[in-house]
């Protein structure tokens, strides 16, 4: 844990983090592609008052990250959920299901011991522990997916930029990076795998936003790369598995959209102005086209 530092240096310096976890990471004050995307949605007041980081993945996208993308490290950080090891008043097992482990002995939350650290393993159920583990299995199972993440030696990279437009410190969190197919390579759960659903999950969540912005940081770090690929995994059965790319217009749209908004921030700082919805006077309300289209009709 010392050797990843819990505040960023002051300068501007490119910086560049091997397997950093991701508490640490999480505290790092900088800005990440969650935090931009909500000016999909929300103004600048709601940026400037918004410091979460939102990054974290579900339990069950954290465990099938690790499954992944650092095996050798899975035991390490999760454990199977079992039974509370302590006895009841009675006498008898306690019946509850533990929910941490100190000094290797799994506690529910009746019997943990005050004032005693967690061992920092998480505990998961058996049902996030069996679909992760088929989640893994249906990604490796499949050649291309297996090729990119065999050529990808560095994974869950942390980079530290400044970028330019706006003057703010940003931070990504890379799943894995490829110098050999030139390639950034990240992974997505989904629950609608096909072509369609996981494009409208793409614009939903702003995850073509999130590719540039990982363009964007690469190059500022000096790893710059020409291609991205999801690894977009379904999370119920079947378990499908398809690799998708993002097409040069949703990059290119995604960019511009990002320089926009970053351009607008580095605004706001030089003034210290963070304008809300109303800043400008009333606003008019017009029906969405869609109902236009149907009085057509």
């Amino acid at each position: 844990m010392g050797e990843f530092p819990l505040l960023l240096p002051e300068d501007d310096q490119p910086l560049v983090f091997p397997r950093v976890p991701f508490h640490i990471y999480r505290g790092w004050d900088a800005v990440n592609s969650s935090r931009l995307n909500k000016l999909g949605k929300g103004s600048m007041r709601h940026f400037l008052a918004d410091h979460s980081d939102s990054t974290a993945a579900t339990n069950l996208g954290r465990v099938y990250h690790s499954l992944v993308l650092t095996p050798a490290l899975f035991t390490a950080e999760y454990i199977l959920q079992g039974q509370c090891s302590q006895t009841t008043a009675r006498g008898s097992q306690c019946s509850k299901k533990a929910q941490v482990v100190i000094d290797g002995t799994m506690f529910c939350t009746t019997h943990r011991p005050r004032g005693m650290e967690p061992d920092g393993v998480e505990v998961v159920t058996a049902t996030v522990w069996d679909q992760a583990h088929r989640m893994m299995e249906a990604t490796l199972e499949l050649d291309m997916a297996a090729f990119l993440l065999d050529s990808a030696v560095e994974r869950e990279m942390a980079y530290v930029w400044t970028e330019e437009t706006s003057g703010m410190r940003c931070k990504a969190l890379i799943d894995a990076d490829s110098s050999d197919e030139d390639a950034i390579i990240d992974l997505k759960t989904t629950r609608d795998i096909n072509p369609d659903g996981f494009r409208r999950s793409i614009l939903r969540y702003g995850y073509h936003r999130q590719a540039a912005f990982y363009f964007n940081g690469a190059l500022n770090v000096g790893r710059a790369r020409k291609n991205f690929y999801w690894i977009a995994q379904e999370s119920v059965p079947p378990y499908d598995t398809v690799v998708y790319q993002p097409g040069p217009d949703m990059i290119s749209q995604a960019a511009e959209t990002l320089y926009r908004w970053l351009s607008e921030i580095g605004e706001c700082r030089e003034s210290d102005e963070w304008p809300g919805f109303g800043a400008n006077g009333s606003v008019t309300l017009f029906l969405p086209e869609w109902m236009n289209y149907e009085e057509e009709e």
